[in-house]
């Protein structure tokens, strides 16, 4: 089972990616911005993919990432509205809004899950 960290400072769509990432069978975890995403990254080892938000308080998506940089075992998707402002984003992204079989199909792609057909 793939470990997906979601990292959005808006508690309704993190609440709504987290039960689509959990329904379709992920165990999905999740930090309201960057500092809680990096103690719940150095609580669990398991965690492969951070799927985060860039405007947050306390601590961004962009500033995360620059956290992460060093560790390799982490990948990255960004989901904003404010995603073209950022020209080199260090993972892919996911614009908002987005529906939740566009979330699944990113981040199956880039957990390499493959999708029955």
């Amino acid at each position: 089972m793939h470990t997906v960290l979601v990292v959005d400072d808006d508690s309704a769509l993190r609440t709504l990616m987290v039960r689509a990432l959990a329904a379709k069978g992920y165990r999905a975890l999740e930090a309201s911005d960057g500092i809680e995403a990096l103690e719940q990254l150095a609580a669990d080892p398991d965690i492969e993919l951070v799927v985060t938000d860039i405007v947050m308080p306390r601590m961004n998506g962009v500033e995360l990432a620059q956290q992460l940089a060093a560790s390799a075992r982490t990948r990255l998707l960004f989901v904003s509205a404010f995603g073209k402002e950022y020209t080199e984003l260090p993972g892919s992204l996911l614009e908002k809004p987005f529906s939740q079989a566009a979330l699944i199909a990113e981040v199956d792609r880039l957990l390499g899950v493959q999708t029955p057909s």
